[in-house]
């Protein structure tokens, strides 16, 4: 993350508590979205992590992510012209946020 936003080293964020415990693999992604007027031009900087959940009472799975396959280059989170027009919204690529 530190090459996506200069000076950044941490990210923080709540793990919900109504997740199962288990074994998770976390994928962090910062995208730059400053060439993604064109298929390809979107710039993904990946950061991973293993992650073990326990001491929970949580029963809800995440809709778990298939890579590579899980969106392509021309997912509208991917192939948009953030110049302009300037969009009025903004939908990142991936599946859903787990919410409890």
């Amino acid at each position: 993350m530190a090459n996506g936003i200069p000076g950044k080293q941490t990210v923080n964020f709540q793990i919900p508590k109504c997740i199962e415990n288990g074994e998770y693999f976390l994928r962090v992604e910062h995208t730059g979205l400053h060439s993604a007027g064109s298929v390809g031009g979107a710039q993904l900087y990946i950061s991973c992590a293993q992650l073990s959940i326990t001491g929970g009472t949580g029963t809800a799975k995440p809709n778990y992510l298939s890579f590579p396959g899980s969106y392509s280059a021309q997912d509208p989170g991917l192939l948009i012209n953030i110049y302009y027009p300037i969009p009025k919204s903004y939908t990142p690529p991936g599946g859903p946020v787990l919410a409890c």
